[in-house]
């Protein structure tokens, strides 16, 4: 049989180990991304194409943000190499048209989000090593990503757990451990600010999604009054209250928060406002910010990535980018609509996650992250008839 008809089987069995790959090997990422791409254009019809992005709503904004950035190569102020290799990172974008072909059956959509958890829980317990000094740091960082990343990782892996729980999972222990086990690492181990406000927020999402709203509103509020005796009873809380604290420091013009986390941000989304405003409708195009950046603040360390996906877009594209990026996110949203319960749910909460990693980091230019979301989105928006819809190519598969 031809490859063209055996390519998606083949990239089936692949699937889940690009997806465990993600979460500890950027290189070993590169290569299932190369071999499944490569095998999704073995098998390529234009039918299939285009009954993948009439089904999904989110494959069609991805796809156009990304034709969108690569024209804006056209204009970029970047040299062309600069300018390709930034839309190169962006390739994140073509993931749910290149996969969801691959997820047509449940079982291949069931045996991948077993990997997923498979990675995530694992990621958790190396960490939980590490602090528990069972294994060096430096032989956990290894296999771990940065803070900010492992903390989105547990905030999802709890607003799982929960979900789990509600539908009393028959492993209802294991999901209890896991949950206890995840805040653990949100609120102790990893620290990791992001994550933690991710996951109240998660929290609040669940109660919405499972309770009345006058339940959704008690709970919420017990979560909040927890959080808040953990804030100022608690010395984990101290990264918290630093970023308040630089903050404010910062809107105060003292140079001594320059060099902190919070005040490093807070000055990139205020120079790339800066920038923003000098080509408010067609940006600067794509890899464009830094090159920009270095013509208006020649005296200051270049910006590259202001830590702001929003902000990030508008300055490359415009603001009718921006507009286009927030589309994308709206049709996400649309796509959960369409799945049933369980799949909704998590596809909602994983909108929730990436609407608020956005702010604080440019999550679709960085390749865990970009590639993270933009794979559940396809493993999570993948119905049943979308994918019935795309495998029925009458014509494209042999007779038998």
């Amino acid at each position: 049989m031809p490859l063209r008809y055996r390519a998606l089987s083949i990239g089936e069995q692949f699937l889940p180990f690009f997806i465990v790959a993600i979460h500890f090997s950027t290189s070993a990422t590169l290569a299932f991304w190369i071999l499944i791409a490569t095998l999704w254009l073995a098998s390529f019809s234009m039918k299939s194409a285009r009954n993948v992005l009439e089904q999904s709503p989110s494959a069609l904004y991805a796809l156009i943000l990304f034709a969108v950035l690569a024209f804006s190569v056209v204009y970029s102020t970047a040299p062309l190499p600069k300018a390709f290799g930034a839309l190169f990172k962006y390739r994140v974008l073509l993931l749910p048209l290149i996969l969801i072909p691959f997820l047509s059956s449940e079982q291949t959509r069931n045996r991948s989000e077993k990997f997923l958890l498979a990675a995530l829980i694992t990621t958790m317990l190396i960490s939980c090593a590490a602090y528990a000094g069972l294994i060096s740091t430096e032989l956990a960082y290894v296999p771990l990503k940065n803070r900010i990343t492992h903390s989105l990782f547990m905030a999802f892996l709890g607003f799982f757990c929960l979900h789990r729980l509600y539908e009393r999972d028959r492993h209802r222990l294991f999901w209890i451990l896991v949950l206890i086990l995840a805040g653990f690492n949100l609120f102790i181990v990893g620290d990791g600010r992001t994550g933690q406000l991710a996951f109240l927020l998660l929290s609040a999402l669940f109660f919405l999604q499972v309770f009345s709203a006058r339940t959704a509103i008690i709970l919420a509020a017990v979560t909040l009054a927890a959080f808040t005796a953990f804030m100022f009873l608690s010395p984990h809380a101290a990264r918290f209250f630093d970023g308040i604290n630089e903050s404010a420091l910062f809107f105060r013009h003292d140079n001594s928060v320059t060099e902190t986390s919070m005040g490093l941000r807070l000055g990139w989304w205020r120079d790339t406002l800066d920038i923003i405003a000098q080509s408010p409708w067609i940006g600067q195009g794509i890899g464009g910010l830094a090159f920009r950046y270095q013509q208006v603040f020649p005296h200051q360390p270049v910006v590259v990535n202001p830590h702001n996906e929003y902000l990030l877009m508008t300055a490359q594209l415009g603001l009718p980018g921006l507009l286009l990026f927030l589309a994308f996110l709206a049709s996400i949203l649309r796509q959960a609509t369409r799945l049933p319960q369980s799949k909704r749910w998590l596809l909602q909460g994983l909108w929730l996650l990436l609407a608020i990693s956005c702010l604080f980091n440019s999550s679709l230019l960085d390749h865990t992250e970009g590639h993270w979301f933009l794979t559940l989105v396809a493993l999570y928006s993948a119905s049943d008839a979308m994918l019935y819809a795309t495998k029925m190519n009458s014509g494209d598969a042999p007779a038998s």
